[in-house]
């Protein structure tokens, strides 16, 4: 799956503010009163979070989300492996409680280079399934 067709399906709910949308990354801003039709959307593609709201994140979320500056308490973090590539999402909920950020990259499985960068969005998480680590964690090897 590519982030393209997720933004296809993402289009059809209430956005707010479409801030970015490419093959390498997602950025759109939503109300809080639409969280839920956003959360059904993501679970349909990328399964449940991996660590939901207010949970403590784990060592591997903290490394998975590293590039991003991390992920917080308050934050909810998807992430799935697909035969060619790893697509992470997280939920980032503003402090005015009114609008929430989705942020979506998404990492070539089949590279073996340790980090992913374009100059046309921001940098997405880097690692290989090569990477003994990030093969146990996604399942690869």
């Amino acid at each position: 799956m590519s982030l393209i067709e997720i933004a296809e399906r993402l289009k059809k709910l209430k956005i707010k503010e479409e801030r970015f949308v490419s093959e390498n990354y997602i950025e759109m801003v939503f109300l809080t009163s639409e969280k839920k039709a956003w959360m059904a959307v993501l679970e349909e593609i990328l399964g449940k979070p991996a660590k939901a709201e207010q949970k403590t994140p784990s060592r591997e979320d903290l490394i998975l989300t590293e590039k991003m500056g991390g992920v917080r308490k308050d934050q909810i973090l998807f992430h799935k492996a697909f035969p060619e590539n790893l697509i992470w999402a997280m939920l980032w909920p503003w402090q005015d409680g009114t609008h929430i950020t989705l942020k979506m990259g998404h990492k070539n499985l089949t590279e073996s280079s340790p980090s992913v960068s374009s100059s046309s969005a921001p940098e997405t998480v880097g690692s290989s399934a090569k990477t003994s680590f990030w093969g146990k964690l996604f399942g690869k090897k």
